[in-house]
Parts: structure tokens; sequence; C-alpha cells
């Protein structure tokens, strides 16, 4: 009789799918959980099990991401729930600190997940690392555009939009380093339209992906990789005006749209999206695409409850290439270059939502003042922003 966490063998994979309708809030009928179980792969479902019972569950998944230009290995934690009877139980912290030890062992240094509830995930290490920009306007409000230079196509082939995709991916910290198989994943519903634009010379440098429902155009992605493909793609928005009135649309949270058009004043709505996690700082430092410039040295107080392997007094170095070190010491100096806050503030800081200083003034990140500046000054200044879900 199982006790305790386990991986969800095939026998139970009928009860996690129960579950995860009963904690999500949706119907499948018997031909769609068959089809769902063929799909799911053992070794990313885990269990919390009561005499037998299953109590509850989670997926880890083995994801990438990019930050700028480096690629990390990140586990992607889904599909978390316990059933009622269940709940307040310390299940799901005893699955997530099973699911840390993991994740470092298999050298993904990062974790990343989408919250039911902040405040729990924060307990566990977790930060929003990336806010989303919503808008939602009226057809209208795009002004009348010249035809671009280029031309477009509809298409599904997989090869020409990755292409243009993974350039987008790496200007950004924390997009999806998406797998063919996500790709599959993503095409395999027929309902939408998929645009790329082709500059002049025949260059793929944008697409956009959508449905129009109930005369309201719903973008799921538009990816551009320039001004003049930006430009194209709302040209080709505005074409539509005859089947609807409408357009909803995600961008970073950095994302300038209200100053490029004549009318800014739309419907836009920015929020707190994924939350991210730093399962193993040496090796996530290690990796990390500093700036170049002189040799930064500093000492970091790092605290964290739930990895006792990040937990400690640390010397932090960035060499003239940006090649970074976090090397851990018995100590912290009394120098005056230190710096002390949780893990969570280390990935919000890292994955550069809020900076050095930033987090200083709230109270988030402690220390000397002049040692924040430091450290900001080789931070790579990349917006965060993802557009997938899991």
């Amino acid at each position: 009789m199982r006790n305790g966490i386990h991986p969800i063998p095939p026998e139970d994979h009928i009860e996690f799918l129960r579950l995860s309708e009963f904690a999500f809030q949706y119907e499948s009928n018997e031909e769609e959980r068959q089809r769902k179980t063929a799909i799911l792969k053992q070794d990313e479902m885990w269990g919390y099990y009561v005499e037998g019972n299953l109590a509850a569950k989670l997926m880890l998944l083995p994801l990438a991401v990019n930050i700028g230009e480096r690629l990390f290995a990140m586990g992607g934690i889904a599909s978390v729930s316990t059933w009622p009877e269940y709940r307040r139980n310390g299940f799901v912290g005893q699955l997530l600190k099973q699911s840390f030890r993991q994740m470092r062992e298999a050298g993904q240094s990062l974790s990343m997940l989408s919250p039911f509830s902040y405040a729990f995930y924060r307990k566990y290490g977790y930060e929003i690392y990336t806010d989303v920009k919503t808008y939602e306007l009226d057809l209208s409000l795009i002004p009348p555009l010249p035809d671009p230079a280029g031309s477009f196509e509809r298409t599904r082939d997989v090869k020409l939009l990755r292409e243009i995709y993974d350039v987008y991916s790496r200007r950004y910290s924390g997009m999806l380093a998406r797998s063919e198989e996500w790709w599959d994943r993503l095409l395999e519903k027929r309902n939408s339209t998929i645009a790329v634009w082709r500059d002049k010379q025949g260059t793929p440098r944008g697409y956009i992906k959508y449905v129009i429902q109930q005369y309201e155009m719903k973008v799921h992605e538009w990816i551009y990789l320039d001004e003049e493909a930006r430009m194209a793609l709302l040209k080709w928005i505005s074409q539509h005006d005859s089947m609807c009135g409408k357009v909803t649309m995600k961008a970073p949270a950095d994302d300038a749209l209200s100053f490029l058009l004549p009318n800014p004043r739309f419907k836009q709505e920015a929020a707190p999206y994924f939350m991210a996690r730093i399962v193993d700082a040496e090796a996530f430092v290690r990796d990390y695409p500093f700036r170049s410039g002189g040799r930064t040295e500093l000492f970091l107080n790092l605290e964290d409850t739930h990895a006792d392997w990040n937990a400690g007094s640390f010397l932090l170095t960035v060499d003239a290439e940006g090649k970074g070190k976090l090397e851990r010491v018995s100590t912290a100096s009394d120098s005056g270059q230190t710096l002390s806050c949780t893990i969570q503030t280390l990935a919000a800081l890292l994955m550069g939502y809020l900076s050095p200083t930033a987090l200083l003034r709230m109270g988030r990140l402690s220390g000397d003042e002049d040692a924040a500046r430091q450290l900001e000054d080789r931070l790579p200044g990349l917006t965060p922003y993802l557009t997938d879900f899991f």
C-alpha cells in the first residue's frame, strides 16, 4: 500500500485526470480521458499517497528557457492539486521540496509555474518574474497604414515559425525554448489562423496566430523582429475590419503600442503572470549572462528554507567577460560590499523583474547601496516575458 511520495503508475492515470478535472473545474468524457492518458508520461507525474489513495499530485516537466542568448534547463511545475479531504496537510509542500531535489539532480537550475496563489508559492521560494500586458482595442483605432513592402502567407510550417520565434525569444528573459513536441501541440488545434510576414527580400520577420469568434479577433501570439514587421502585423489585423470590430492581444510589460497609435486611450491591463524559482543558485549564476566589464566582487547572504544547498554566505564574482561564480564562504565579509536576500528575491532580481536598487529601497534586498549598484551594472537589462502557458 502506497504512502508518501511516489511516481503515479498507469493504473492511477485516470484518477490523476479526475483530480485535475475537479481542481481546475472542467469535464472530460471517457473518450477524452483515454486520449489524455495515452500521452501522459509517468516520469513527469508525482503523487502523494495516503493509505493507497492519491491525495495530491503535480507534474514536473523537463523544459528550457532563454535568458537572452543563454539556455537554461528548467523544471516546469504544473497540474498541482489536492482532494479537499486531504488539504492543509502539507502534501503539496512535500511534493515541491522533493521536486527541488529532483530538478537539481537533473541539472535544472530554474523552476517556473503559473500560480493559483502567489502568496502560497512565495512560501516555497517562487516569485513573480514577469508581467504581461493585455490590449483590447477597436480596429478603428488602428490608423490607415501603407501596404507593407513584403508579403504575407498563411502557413503551419513549424520550421518557418520556429525560425522567427527563436530569434524573438532570445531578446527576453524567461521565454520558453520550444521543443518540436511543444510546437506540435501548439499547432494541433486547427481552428486558429497563422500568417507569416516576409520583408521585400523574402526574409520571414514576423507572424501572428489568432482566431475570430463572435465579431472579435483574439490574438494568441504576435511575434515581430523589428518595427517594420510590427506595423505589417497591425496592417494585417486592420484588414479584418469586415469580420470583427475588436482585437485582444498580449504583449511584454515594456511594450509601447499606445505610443505608436494616434489615440492611445484603449483598454490596457498589466498583470502578474508566471513565477520563477532558482533551484540551484551556484549553477544558475555560473550560466547567467552578466554584462562584460571590470571585475565585480561582493558577498551575498542567501536565505532558502526549502533548499539548504542555496542557503548561506557566498562570494559572488563576475569577471571582465561576464562569467559569474558563486562560491560558498564560512562567513560574509564585514567590508561593506555585502547584500542579503531570500532565494525568491534573487529570482526577481536575476530574471529582470526588479532592479537591485529598487529591491534595496523596498527592503527586499538589504546591505550596501554601492554593492547593489555594482551588481545592477552587470545585469543584462532584459525584459522578462513569456508567451506560453503550462
